[in-house]
């Protein structure tokens, strides 16, 4: 999922549902709504085994999963947004507007988080 924050706009505590006078730099454990950070739920995290694993992951109980290919396509989602922005081409997606890339499902999704 890919996020961009327009400095008039959304703050991240905002689009997580979080107070807005919480400290981040706390160190405190916080909890963001699934909801927040998976707005769209994968086809292959619909079995039982896949779900347990998922509550394992947002309990903290185990870590994020990910892969070279998703950290290469978050950086080429950021230069995209930058360029968009340095060369005034393109609508911005800001929060609390998101893009959804899904390679697995091939989905390709812009929408407003709930």
């Amino acid at each position: 999922m890919s996020v961009a924050f327009d400095p008039h706009g959304m703050t991240l505590e905002e689009f997580d549902g979080l107070s807005p006078d919480i400290d981040l730099s706390s160190g405190k454990e916080i909890s963001v709504p699934k909801e927040r950070f998976l707005p769209v739920t994968p086809s292959y995290v619909m079995d039982a085994m896949s779900l347990e694993i998922m509550q394992d992951i947002i309990g903290g109980k185990r870590p994020v999963p990910t892969c070279s290919i998703g950290v290469g396509l978050a950086s080429i989602l950021a230069t995209g947004e930058a360029m968009k922005i340095i060369l005034r081409r393109k609508e911005i997606v800001v929060a609390p507007r998101f893009t959804y890339i899904d390679l697995l499902d091939r989905k390709f999704i812009t929408d407003t988080i709930s």
